[in-house]
């Protein structure tokens, strides 16, 4: 029996190659603009400045993160001094509030993530799968 179908055309695993594919892309771009966030960083950064005051397990659900990967992001971004904490804790978490550094750091990001996009909307479709052929 060959499994061969499955390893060459399943779907679910291609998109998540292209996932990873796309990520590492603006990680790197990140990267290079030095600011010391990871692309799933931006995505937190922008989700509680755009919903200040939101909780953790909101984003959580709203975006289907798992809460270790949120969790994990988190830390990083308030030690960075990027996010606050409320002092209070609700019944399903703490609030969190994006600081002035954390609003510099995500304007700049901003602005790489807008030159990501470009670059990989000239990409597609042909230039997506040529990624996911080279990778």
């Amino acid at each position: 029996m060959s499994y061969k179908g499955i390893l060459e055309n399943c779907i679910v695993m291609r998109a998540a190659r292209m996932h990873r594919i796309l990520t590492r892309q603006l990680d790197n771009d990140l990267r290079n603009a030095d600011l010391g966030i990871t692309s799933q960083q931006l995505l937190t950064l922008a989700y509680f400045a755009q919903y200040p005051k939101k909780r953790a397990v909101d984003m959580g659900s709203e975006y289907s993160i798992e809460k270790s990967v949120l969790s994990r992001n988190l830390r990083i971004l308030v030690r960075d001094g990027l996010i606050e904490q409320s002092a209070q804790s609700g019944r399903r978490g703490r609030t969190l509030t994006v600081t002035d550094r954390g609003k510099d750091i995500l304007n700049r990001g901003n602005a790489v993530w807008s030159q990501t996009q470009a670059r990989l909307r000239t990409l597609a479709p042909q230039g997506i799968h040529e990624l996911l052929e080279t990778e």
